[in-house]
């Protein structure tokens, strides 16, 4: 975060570092219990390649069944999170949201192939 909200010469600025470590340890964790039908796609994939990006969600498409739909909830449900549909009905997507410090989403977007 800045540490002046001006910018010019002779302004300083600082960076918090954030160690996205222990979240991708417990988001892999809970979804290898739920073991949803899905594909990590967007920069996160890429980042496990080794791509240089920077991202703190989690974007997934998955299939659309009431079984998968069960995953979801269970893997919400460990995580102490909320499934939301902020963009119903114009969107099928639904996103998985941990209030508090160290809030993170994953989003979740049904194949429709």
């Amino acid at each position: 975060m800045p540490s002046d909200s001006k910018s010019g010469p002779g302004r300083h600025y600082t960076c918090q570092r954030t160690d996205a470590a222990p979240l991708l340890a417990e988001v892999g964790r809970e979804l290898h219990a739920a073991r949803p039908e899905a594909v990590l796609v967007g920069n996160s994939a890429a980042a496990l390649q080794g791509a240089p990006v920077t991202t703190i969600d989690f974007d997934f498409f998955f299939r659309k069944t009431p079984r998968n739909l069960t995953k979801l909830k269970a893997f919400a449900r460990a995580l102490g999170a909320t499934i939301l549909r902020p963009y119903y009905p114009a969107s099928d997507l639904y996103c998985v949201v941990r209030d508090g410090a160290g809030s993170r989403w994953t989003s979740w977007r049904p194949h429709t192939a």
